[in-house]
């Protein structure tokens, strides 16, 4: 074998090498990005509640959410799109949630622990009496993304996601109907949300997000 040929050969084995090495990482990454463990709750929360006003006062007040006073305080990012008689349909302005019951098990490149999570909001609503009324929130197309179909780049940072539907933890619908209690002026009236216990109340608030209309105490105190 010459010198030339021998230079060949070793560069297509470095070449070879890095291409493996390559190849590899991609698969490390894409396993980190499916490596998804669920936390236990202590207990479920309420998916609806009965409030002692009339059916059209909350009906008033859920129609205020695309207006101007309520920018500020919209729920998580949520706005509404789509009102029929005691029916209500929200979605997100933003792209997706974080996840409660679902996290990383170890920390994302570049990123953090939280899993995101989409969904729609669906509000019933049912008069029970003259002045009294039972809201029932559901999700709707309740999914997390949960691994990758195929990297965008070769930095493996970008790439189209895996998704899956999960079940409802009550934690969402919960917290919205404590909004609406927190509009209607019953908030006080309402238990506590029951979050994972694994769950710091700091990771608790980051989870939710910039828009949270709750004080501090109103959540936990």
């Amino acid at each position: 074998m010459n010198l030339f040929s021998k230079k060949r050969h070793y560069l297509f084995c470095i070449l070879g090498i890095i291409f493996i090495s390559w190849v590899t990482y991609g698969f490390i990454r894409a396993s980190q990005e499916a490596d998804i463990i669920e936390l236990e709750c202590n207990g479920t929360n309420p998916v609806c509640y009965i409030f002692p006003v009339s059916v059209s006062v909350v009906q008033d007040t859920l129609k205020q959410w695309g207006k101007t006073r309520w920018i500020k305080e919209r729920f998580k990012g949520f706005i509404l799109k789509k009102t029929t008689g005691n029916y209500f349909l929200l979605t997100p302005v933003i792209e997706s949630s974080h996840s409660y019951m679902y996290r990383y098990r170890k920390k994302k490149h570049n990123t953090d622990w939280e899993v995101d999570q989409y969904y729609d909001y669906e509000i019933h609503l049912h008069p029970i009496s003259e002045d009294s009324t039972l809201v029932a929130v559901n999700l709707t197309d309740n999914h997390i993304i949960c691994g990758v179909k195929f990297w965008m780049n070769p930095q493996f940072t970008k790439y189209g996601p895996k998704s899956k539907q999960v079940p409802s933890s009550t934690i969402e619908e919960y917290e919205l109907l404590r909004f609406i209690g927190k509009k209607l002026g019953y908030l006080q009236n309402m238990p506590y949300v029951k979050y994972p216990e694994q769950l710091t109340k700091e990771e608790i608030l980051k989870t939710f997000g910039e828009n949270n209309p709750f004080t501090y105490k109103e959540m936990f105190e």
